[in-house]
C-alpha cells in the first residue's frame, strides 16, 4: 500500500517526521523568434514543465489545468501521477492518475494550486503556452500536511504564509520542497524552510509551479491571500526629457523606496535597470511586477538598504553608441528590430545627470550599479564596461553578451569585453533551459580569465520568459542592497542568508 511515509522513503527522506484547457505545446526547445512571432506569443505566455530524471514535485506552469494525458504522451512515465488531497476525508488522502485509488477521485489535470508527484525515466521539457497566472489568488489549507503549490504569478516570501495562518509554525515543522534541480550527488534532495538540509538551500520564497508541503495545527485551517497588502509601500514617478545625444525626447520611470518618501534629507544609491528587446521603461513595472517585489523585500527587511530604481527607455538598443540589438532576418517582428543611436551616452551624459539633479541619490561611483534582463543585461555590462569609473557594479539576467553564440536571431551587438570589467563587481545568471546558456557559460569563462570579481549563477528550472525573470529579482536585490552597503568586499565574498535575506 502507498502511503505518505512509504512515498518520503522512496524519495530518499532519511528521516520519517511526517505522518479543460487552452494551452499548446509549441515545442520540446527553446523558442526562436520565428516561433514566437509565429504563433502570436508574447514572452510572458511561455511556460517550461521541466521533468529530471526520477521523481519530480511540480504543477501546471501556466494558468490553467494541463491534462495528465500530456505526460503520457510527451514523457515516457514510468507509474501514475499522485497526489495527497487533504480535502478528502478519508484517512489515505492519495490520488492517482490510473484509475479511483481507494475510492479516491482520478487525477485527470495538473492544477496550478496544486503539486503532484511525477517518475520519469529520462529528462523530458515541453513549452506551453496558456493563460498567464493571475495577479491575485487564495489557496486552501487544511489540517494536517497539505501538498500545494502558488497559484499567483509571483514568487511569495515565506513570511507571508506565517503571518496569514497562525495554524503554521515553521520552526516547528518547516515547509519542505524536493528539488530534483539539485545534482543526483546530493544525499537528499529535500529542501526546508528552516536552514539548509545536507547543504541545499532554505527555503525562503515560494515560486509558482514547485511543489510545497505545508503543515497545519489540528482545527487551524486557513486561506492565504496573494499578494499580500503590505504595510509599506514606495513610489513610482513618470517622467521625460531631452537627450542631446539621441536628440529626442526620452521617458523613465523611478522606483522611490518607502524611506525616501518619509526622510526628506537622505540620499540614496541608484539602480539603473534595462529592460529587454520590443520593451519600454514600463516593462519592469507592469511584466516584471517590480513594484510588489521591491514593497515584499523591504517590508520583510530582507535588504541591507533601500535604493532608488531608474528604469529607462532604451528604445531596441543594446545599450551601445551606434546600431545595436537585433539585426533584421526572416519571421522577427518589425518591432523588434534594434536601433541606432548614441544610447551609452544617453545614459552617462545625459539620465545619470538628470536622476543626480532632480532627485537626492548619492552622486558617487560605488552608489551606481545597472541591472538588465535579456538584451538589457547586454546594456547592463556594456555601459559599466564603457564607464567602470561610473559604475561599481553591473547584473546580467540571461544575457546575450556575444550574439555569435546566441541560437535564433544574430545581432548587431559588440561582444561586451570582460578585460574591461576588472574594476566593476558582475552577477550573471541564466537558465539551463534558456538560449543564452551557452553564451552566459562562454562569458563566465572570460570573466574568470580576466580576474573579473563576478557571481556566476544557474538556476534548473528558468527559462527566458518572465516568471523566471520575477523569481530572480527576489533573489538578487537583497545582493543588489549588499554590494551597495559594503562596497569594499567582494561580490564573489557576500553570503546573503537565503531565510532572511541579509
Amino acid at each position: 500500500m502507498l502511503n505518505f511515509g512509504s512515498l518520503f522513503f522512496l524519495l530518499g527522506f532519511t528521516f520519517l517526521a511526517f505522518p479543460s484547457a487552452g494551452y499548446e505545446i509549441v515545442g520540446d526547445e527553446a523558442l526562436s523568434v520565428e516561433q514566437v512571432n509565429e504563433n502570436a506569443l508574447s514572452i510572458e505566455q511561455v511556460a517550461a514543465l521541466s521533468l529530471e530524471k526520477g521523481w519530480n514535485l511540480v504543477s501546471s506552469p501556466v494558468g490553467e489545468n494541463i491534462p495528465t494525458s500530456l505526460l503520457k504522451q510527451e514523457c515516457k512515465l514510468n507509474g501514475p501521477v499522485w497526489h495527497w488531497d487533504n480535502i478528502l476525508s478519508t484517512s489515505d488522502r492519495w490520488r492517482s492518475s490510473d484509475s479511483e485509488y481507494k475510492g479516491n477521485p482520478e487525477i485527470t489535470n495538473l492544477n496550478m494550486d496544486k503539486a503532484y508527484w511525477v517518475y520519469v525515466e529520462e529528462p523530458c521539457k515541453i513549452y506551453l503556452t496558456g493563460k498567464e497566472r493571475p495577479e491575485k489568488g487564495i489557496i486552501g489549507l487544511f489540517e494536517g500536511w497539505n501538498m500545494i503549490s502558488w497559484p499567483v504569478n509571483t514568487p511569495v516570501l515565506v513570511s507571508d504564509i506565517e503571518r496569514q495562518c497562525p495554524g503554521i509554525n515553521f520552526k516547528k515543522t518547516p515547509m519542505w520542497a524536493w528539488d530534483n534541480s539539485l545534482p543526483n550527488t546530493a544525499q537528499t534532495k529535500w529542501r526546508n524552510s528552516a536552514g539548509e538540509y545536507y547543504g541545499n538551500p532554505a527555503i525562503s520564497i515560494l515560486e509558482p509551479g514547485i511543489g510545497y508541503y505545508v503543515y497545519i495545527d489540528k482545527g487551524e485551517a486557513c486561506t492565504p491571500k496573494f499578494p499580500v497588502l503590505e504595510s509599506v509601500a514606495g513610489e513610482v514617478e513618470k517622467h521625460s526629457f531631452h537627450s542631446n545625444a539621441l536628440n529626442t525626447e526620452m521617458n523613465y520611470n523611478v522606483y522611490l523606496p518607502p524611506s525616501y518618501l518619509e526622510d526628506k534629507d537622505k540620499k540614496f544609491p541608484a539602480l539603473y535597470l534595462f529592460h529587454g528587446s520590443a520593451g519600454n521603461e514600463d516593462d519592469w513595472l507592469k511584466l516584471g511586477k517590480l513594484e510588489n517585489t521591491v514593497n515584499s523585500l523591504i517590508a520583510d527587511k530582507r535588504l541591507k538598504g533601500e535604493f532608488v530604481i531608474v528604469m529607462p527607455d532604451m528604445d531596441n538598443s543594446a545599450g551601445e553608441n551606434g546600431c545595436s540589438g537585433f539585426a533584421f532576418v526572416k519571421g522577427l517582428p518589425l518591432n523588434w528590430i534594434g536601433s541606432c543611436g548614441n544610447y551609452t551616452d544617453y545614459i552617462v551624459n545625459d539620465l545619470v545627470p538628470e536622476i543626480e539633479s532632480k532627485f537626492r541619490v548619492v552622486k558617487d561611483r560605488k552608489s551606481r550599479e545597472t541591472m538588465g534582463l535579456s538584451n538589457g543585461a547586454h546594456s547592463a555590462l556594456w555601459i559599466a564596461s564603457q564607464r567602470p569609473d561610473m559604475f561599481s557594479a553591473a547584473f546580467g539576467l540571461s544575457g546575450i553578451y556575444d550574439p555569435k553564440m546566441k541560437t535564433g536571431a544574430l545581432g548587431t551587438y559588440e561582444p561586451v569585453d570582460a578585460s574591461k570589467l576588472k574594476d566593476v563587481k558582475v552577477y550573471i545568471e541564466t537558465g539551463i533551459i534558456d538560449d543564452s546558456f551557452k553564451d552566459n557559460s562562454r562569458f563566465a569563462k572570460e570573466l574568470k580569465d580576466s580576474k573579473v570579481d563576478y557571481v556566476f549563477k544557474i538556476k534548473a528550472f528558468n527559462s527566458h520568459v518572465w516568471p523566471s525573470w520575477i523569481s530572480s529579482t527576489f533573489q538578487v536585490f537583497p545582493l543588489i542592497s549588499h554590494v551597495f552597503n559594503a562596497p569594499a568586499l567582494s561580490i564573489a565574498s557576500i553570503k546573503v542568508d537565503s531565510k532572511t535575506g541579509v
